[in-house]
């Protein structure tokens, strides 16, 4: 093979990786901006318009600049690119202000837009018409990219694992084809095997580096949350802090002035479970609804719940028949079966004969359900971000209620009907009428204490039948014995009509169902 049709293969290879890579830096840092600011949509589509303007600048920029040596030229613009990929992706998560945090997307565009003129540069003269297959390969690498980040790197590598690894990939293909290619440039040889090895060090600590950011992030987030809602807790300690393919986990201690340590666990920023508050939650997610089933033959079926503990307290109850749960995140499932301290709090429930777990996202089950299930409960974080919108929509609901049997109820967790969270109400209640249900129950787990039980857990409660009454049996729980009187005389009343006021549904949703900053 003639060396004119070698250097054209080194070019077209060098095409399809950079393109591969500039594509995988746009990603991460979409992600990273919708784990801070929410709204996956707009954050995707802001990042992808900035940078594709960004192409377009890098490629007027190219002009002007004078290099006379085009490989050099590409040797500075890749090692920049290399190293602002991953640093940018950080720059993001630290970053003071909103508009301040989108610049690593518009440098990485800029340094990305000068890459295919400067890889054209690169061609000989005879090769020069050979521009559009450049191109093409371009786009080839940009598809891998998004197909290879969405199923493998991101899932198994994490948002800073995945920019570091690229970086490397980015300037090591680099490196191969200017060593190959260079004369007499000791300095930028010097410099490629130092950088070389800065990024194979970088690489060992990936994980560390990764988790050190999300750890600070996360602590930061959790602290300001406490300061608002709860000006007793001194510090909070973040023991651990991992990424699944849905969502960031974070276990955390709150440490009270007292000194009293409260173990918390957050999906995302939203608090799922404490030692101070689950016996609550769970009470009135699961102990309540039970109030209004006299079946002995009860099939619940559970969404979310990936922490085993609504199963455990399902367990109590002897004329629960079957539980179905369906749950998206296989890989917290996992964790939460062996963490050491959730596995008091759920007693592996999920070894039960009577449970049946689909890992399968909620909507995709419910779309397809046959089953008629007496109990469905929804134990899912509430909505800060529109990538759970879907389960609040007006066709989830309508899978729901063709899935209850006639005298079945449906009950989940609500922020609320007043302060900040008065547009997510008012949004839910409409989705709920256009789903075909009539009437609800709103409800509280109470607090007992010492001067009267204190509502402090929100819940709601559906039905096809608003007939329904609850109805205290000897196969009740403890909290149900101690405060029936607090629920016996709740009745069904007609779900609030909000004029002007869309409901939340999949082909057109309404983004005030999102809750931010409650």
């Amino acid at each position: 093979m003639k060396r004119l049709g070698v250097d054209f293969i080194f070019i077209s290879l060098l095409t399809l990786i950079v393109s591969f890579c500039s594509i995988i830096y746009e990603l991460v840092y979409s992600q990273a901006l919708t784990i801070l600011y929410g709204g996956t949509v707009a954050r995707y589509s802001i990042t992808i318009g900035l940078y594709l303007i960004s192409l377009g600048l890098g490629s007027f920029f190219y002009n002007a600049f004078k290099f006379k040596n085009t490989l050099v030229f590409f040797w500075w613009n890749e090692l920049l690119l290399s190293l602002a990929g991953p640093l940018g992706v950080i720059a993001i998560f630290f970053s003071p202000f909103f508009l301040l945090s989108h610049a690593p997307i518009v440098i990485v565009g800029v340094l990305s837009g000068i890459e295919i003129p400067i890889l054209v540069g690169l061609l000989s003269a005879d090769e020069k018409d050979k521009f559009s297959k450049i191109l093409g390969l371009d786009y080839v690498g940009s598809f891998l990219g998004t197909v290879i980040y969405s199923m493998i790197l991101y899932p198994k590598l994490g948002l800073v694992a995945t920019a570091l690894w690229v970086g490397f990939l980015n300037f090591l293909s680099t490196v191969i084809y200017a060593l190959w290619k260079m004369g007499k440039e000791t300095l930028l040889k010097t410099l490629s095997v130092l950088f070389l090895i800065i990024y194979s060090i970088l690489l060992f600590f990936s994980d560390d580096i990764q988790s050190f950011i999300l750890r600070h992030y996360r602590q930061v987030e959790i602290r300001l949350e406490y300061s608002t809602h709860d000006p007793n807790i001194q510090s909070i300690r973040v023991t651990q802090v991992f990424s699944t393919p849905y969502q960031d986990v974070t276990l955390y201690d709150a440490v009270s002035k007292n000194g009293a340590v409260d173990h918390c666990l957050n999906l995302d920023s939203h608090m799922q479970i404490c030692d101070s508050t689950y016996e609550l939650y769970h009470s009135g997610l699961v102990d309540v609804p039970m109030l209004f089933l006299r079946g002995k033959n009860i099939k619940a079926l559970l969404i979310g719940g990936g922490d085993w503990i609504a199963v455990d307290y399902l367990l109590k109850y002897p004329n629960v028949a079957s539980i179905d749960q369906v749950d998206i995140d296989g890989q917290f499932i996992e964790f939460m079966k062996h963490e050491p301290h959730f596995k008091t709090l759920h007693h592996d429930a999920y070894k039960s004969k009577l449970l049946h777990l689909t890992v399968d996202d909620g909507y995709s089950f419910m779309r397809f359900n046959k089953k008629k299930y007496d109990l469905i409960l929804i134990d899912i974080p509430g909505i800060r971000h529109d990538k759970l919108a879907h389960l609040y929509s007006a066709e989830f609901y309508h899978f729901l209620r063709r899935s209850l049997s006639e005298d079945g109820v449906v009950a989940g967790w609500m922020y609320g009907a007043t302060g900040p969270v008065r547009e997510h109400y008012k949004v839910l209640m409409n989705t709920m009428r256009e789903a075909g249900f009539k009437t609800h129950i709103l409800y509280d787990a109470y607090k007992l204490e010492a001067d009267g039980p204190k509502p402090a857990q929100p819940f709601y409660l559906l039905s096809k039948n608003d007939t329904l009454k609850p109805f205290l049996s000897i196969q009740n729980s403890d909290y149900l014995n101690k405060t029936y009187p607090l629920y016996k005389n709740l009745s069904w009343i007609e779900i609030p009509y909000f004029p002007d006021v869309r409901p939340n549904t999949i082909l057109r949703p309404n983004y005030d169902i999102i809750v931010k900053g409650s």
